[in-house]
């Protein structure tokens, strides 16, 4: 995987280097230009704009070695990626030789390479750099999943049946590398995964051949981690999809996804993690819902898989980085192996009045219970309206809550829930439950799969429940104080058959507090 030998066009590219580092060679005000370098591109920020151009060089897996070629790569980098951030992307720039020698942008000479032009970004607005500052909050993580669900939607299905064969192809692409890397990574780690991924390959063929067969496999963001997302106008914003090779980013949906959630769990953001997986089961259902949660271990593990194999090569690469690649590599590699080790799922259900803080103890609950990512959070107020086509934030119309309607919120939840235990994922419902059919049925749901069930019951003062409600902004909930008051009437406090075989849970003081309790009792349980 060695880039070319120096030729007269690396000694051009350095020239052409040189003149995208002077400020005067830019049409726009440019005081100071960045460089920013990677291994197939360099991009160069300039005032307000950017403009990137590919390295003359041929990899393995990427061949940029003539002027036709990067042209075509720069092409499809618009084609790809304009749909997404119309904002970052603006076109082509060629940049020319003149009579005089000198180069041009968008001169009269002869067209010597070309430049993917674009917006420049402040690069704390990076979803990375978010991270590492501690910003990526629950909030952004929703609007994060709700806008890949939105793409992943947006793409149009790929005509294929070879779901499995391609993760195995992936699966032995790994092996062959890992043997070269022998030296870089921990003793006998590379073999035992490279052997429970292709166990986990063998027990899921059908359902990776099932998934390619019902359209799950489109063109994909093919490189979806936090570094290429950008927040634009306040809005998670994907770009630098994968340009150079289109197979690698033909792919299922979840598996694309699956590099973002293993990029957050990787830095401790499992929270966001939790939050991102459980919306776009919410708004793309469809695209998880046929064996895409039982599929989700073998996913991330590979995503986990190739960044230790991309931080060994660094390490080989790098003798000045060996260690700390070595660490890194190890580190990835760990945690792939931890993916084929998830704990049997559970069902659990958290009810209470409105205003107890059922949404906010399941929130953050969730992210803390079984598996990879945490339990699945299904909450009915956000099943509500999408079920029935109302914008989140907006208020229910009356005939939303009619008992026909409530009902057939509960019976949408239980169906999911239902598909995600049986395919080995925890869930956690987060609904009024008020009713005592409501809560039998949660239970029959976890005893007909033979999955252990946990419902908790948030119990707070009337005047607590009044002044939460008053105070929600922004929240899927349409209570309000004639909605506790209805509810304090239909259940009595004094009934202690409200809450049998449901644990109580003292929901009076802060979240906090709340999810401490909550945790108490789990563990009690246990």
């Amino acid at each position: 995987m060695s880039a070319l030998s120096p030729t007269q066009s690396d000694h051009q590219f350095e020239e052409l280097c040189e003149f995208l580092e002077a400020p005067t060679s830019y049409p726009h005000p440019v005081e100071k230009v960045k460089v920013i370098h990677t291994h197939g591109a360099v991009v160069f920020l300039a005032g307000d704009q950017a403009y990137k151009i590919k390295r003359p060089v041929k990899y393995a897996y990427l061949d940029f070695s003539t002027l036709e070629k990067r042209r075509h790569i720069c092409e499809r980098e618009l084609e790809l990626n304009q749909p997404s951030a119309p904002e970052i992307y603006l076109g082509l720039t060629k940049i020319t030789r003149e009579e005089d020698g000198s180069f041009a942008l968008e001169g009269n000479g002869k067209t010597v390479e070309w430049a993917v032009h674009m917006r420049r970004f402040e690069t704390e607005h990076i979803l990375d750099n978010y991270a590492r500052a501690g910003k990526l909050d629950r909030e952004l993580a929703a609007d994060l999943a709700s806008r890949i669900a939105d793409y992943h939607n947006s793409q149009t299905p790929i005509d294929v049946s070879d779901g499995a064969a391609r993760i195995k192809e992936i699966i032995q692409q790994i092996e062959t590398v890992f043997k070269t890397l022998t030296p870089h990574l921990p003793n006998g780690l590379p073999a035992t995964f490279v052997a429970k991924a292709l166990e986990a390959h063998e027990k899921h063929a059908a359902a990776l051949d099932s998934r390619a067969s019902e359209g799950m496999i489109r063109h994909c963001h093919g490189d979806l981690h936090l570094q290429n997302i950008v927040l634009i106008n306040g809005t998670p914003t994907l770009f630098d999809a994968l340009e150079f090779d289109d197979r690698l980013a033909t792919i299922d949906c979840l598996y694309d996804l699956a590099f973002l959630l293993m990029d957050l769990n990787y830095r401790g953001l499992r929270d966001a993690a939790n939050t991102v997986i459980s919306r776009y089961a919410l708004e793309a259902w469809p695209l998880i819902k046929n064996e895409g949660f039982s599929l989700l271990p073998l996913f991330m593990a590979l995503r986990a898989a190739i960044r230790a194999m991309v931080a060994a090569e660094a390490a080989e690469q790098n003798p000045d980085m060996q260690e700390a690649k070595e660490q890194e590599a190890a580190t990835y590699l760990k945690k792939a192996l931890r993916q084929f080790n998830n704990a049997p799922p559970r069902l659990y259900a958290i009810g209470g009045l409105s205003g107890t803080g059922k949404s906010t103890l399941s929130a953050a609950l969730s992210p803390t219970l079984e598996g990879n990512v945490g339990a699945i959070r299904l909450r009915s107020d956000v099943t509500r309206k999408v079920l029935f086509g109302i914008e989140e934030f907006a208020p229910s119309p009356d005939w939303a809550y009619t008992p026909e309607n409530i009902q057939k919120v509960y019976d949408l939840l239980e169906e999911k829930a239902t598909t995600i235990l049986q395919q080995g994922q925890s869930v956690l419902l987060d609904a009024v439950f008020s009713r005592p059919h409501e809560r039998e049925a949660a239970r029959k749901l976890a005893e007909g799969l033979n999955t252990p069930f946990t419902g908790l019951w948030l119990e707070a003062p009337a005047d607590c429940l009044y002044q939460r409600v008053n105070d929600r902004k922004r929240d899927a909930s349409d209570a309000d104080g004639t909605v506790v008051e209805k509810q304090l009437n239909r259940v009595a406090e004094a009934d202690s058959s409200l809450i049998e075989g449901w644990i109580a849970i003292d929901a009076s003081g802060s979240p906090e507090q709340t999810l401490e309790n909550a945790k108490a009792a789990l563990k009690t349980k246990q």
